[in-house]
């Protein structure tokens, strides 16, 4: 009998913890795997276009009217680190982050675009660049304002240490790099 008691016991706090581990591998490896296409318009004039992706909302655990990733794929540096990698814009810029099984584990910001710029821009879902595990791209169509008609691209890299992504604007009218107003 008392056997049985602690048995119901060890099962009550286990099967929990087992539960939601299983939800959150099942959704983690739903994003790592995720691809919008190339054309889906992510962010118009600063206002989401898209919902996010019900992956990324249910792993994230973030509310399905928050905001669509820009980025939301695998990417792998050079040791061979499989990390998923998400890039998100809002109105007070933009933020990266890296998960793992466990759920997202590091954040960064980023000032690539400058923040009043993704009021007079097209935000474009970023692609995994099949070359370069470690690369993404993501674009962008200015609407208005000084740059209207400019095509540009973000460039995002997993570094080695598995925890950063670097992000670098790229303009596509020439070949410099610059950051993006």
């Amino acid at each position: 009998m008392v056997s049985l008691l602690l048995l119901t016991a060890a099962a009550a706090l286990w099967v929990p913890k087992a539960i939601r581990n299983a939800t959150v591998n099942y959704w983690y490896r739903q994003c790592l795997t995720y691809r919008a296409p190339a054309d889906q318009m992510i962010i118009e004039a600063a206002q989401p276009r898209v919902p996010p992706p019900v992956s990324w909302a249910r792993y994230a655990q973030v509310d399905a009217h928050g905001l669509p990733p820009a980025f939301l794929h695998v990417r792998q540096n050079r040791h061979g680190q499989q990390r998923l990698v998400v890039v998100l814009f809002g109105a007070d810029g933009q933020m990266w982050c890296v998960g793992n099984r466990e759920g997202v584990r590091h954040l960064g910001e980023a000032e690539i675009l400058h923040r009043d710029a993704t009021r007079h821009a097209r935000i474009f879902a970023g692609q995994p660049d099949p070359q370069d595990l470690s690369h993404f791209t993501i674009p962008i169509e200015f609407i208005s304002g000084p740059q209207a008609g400019q095509r540009d691209v973000i460039d995002g890299w997993l570094l080695d240490d598995g925890r950063t992504v670097r992000l670098q604007a790229r303009s596509t009218q020439g070949s410099t790099t610059s950051r993006l107003p």
